[in-house]
């Protein structure tokens, strides 16, 4: 058997969906993110269409898709969220400390991002994090520009990205070949 290997596409940036928000934010000092960054959090439990800015986008990394998947525009993420939270049931978002921060582009493109915490149930529970991009709409409330969503651990299973304090003893026999 030959294994073939195929290289990976080229994409043109210019090809890709989606753009950065046209937004100017006020003055950090006039902005409460501290406020704002919760309300947005919140939104997860029952998301709605109006939660999402219609150029947004969702970046999942296993967390519901369970491959890395992106969804481009508001009625797809919003769409994908719904089918998918009924397999894995999301619950507990908890906002992560001291990461909401107003991110700059230039002077014509900027939003909030906060970072937060989930869990979910179904099938295999799971401690999973994310990053809300936020911009204000035209009524002054905000909205979901992007977000991110990552599985970081299966609850019982450990966390793949912490080694072992004990690890088990190597038996160098257990090597079938070294090359």
């Amino acid at each position: 058997m030959t294994l073939r290997c195929l290289p990976t596409p080229v994409i043109p940036y210019s090809s890709l969906p989606g753009a950065l928000p046209d937004v100017k934010l006020p003055l950090s000092s006039d902005l409460d993110i501290a406020q704002i960054s919760p309300i947005c959090i919140r939104y997860l439990e029952d998301l709605r269409m109006e939660h999402i800015y219609e150029g947004a986008f969702w970046k999942d990394m296993f967390f519901l898709t369970g491959n890395i998947r992106t969804f481009y525009k508001a009625s797809a993420v919003f769409e994908a969220w719904h089918h998918l939270s009924t397999k894995v049931n999301p619950h507990n978002f908890k906002l992560s400390p001291c990461t909401a921060q107003v991110m700059k582009i230039g002077s014509c493109s900027a939003w909030i991002t906060t970072a937060f915490l989930f869990q979910t149930g179904g099938r295999q529970a799971a401690h999973c994090s994310g990053t809300l991009h936020i911009i204000p709409d035209t009524d002054g409330r905000h909205q979901i520009w992007a977000m991110d969503t990552i599985l970081e651990e299966l609850v019982g299973l450990g966390n793949a990205d912490v080694i072992p304090s004990k690890l088990p003893p190597f038996e160098t026999s257990d090597l079938g070949c070294v090359v």
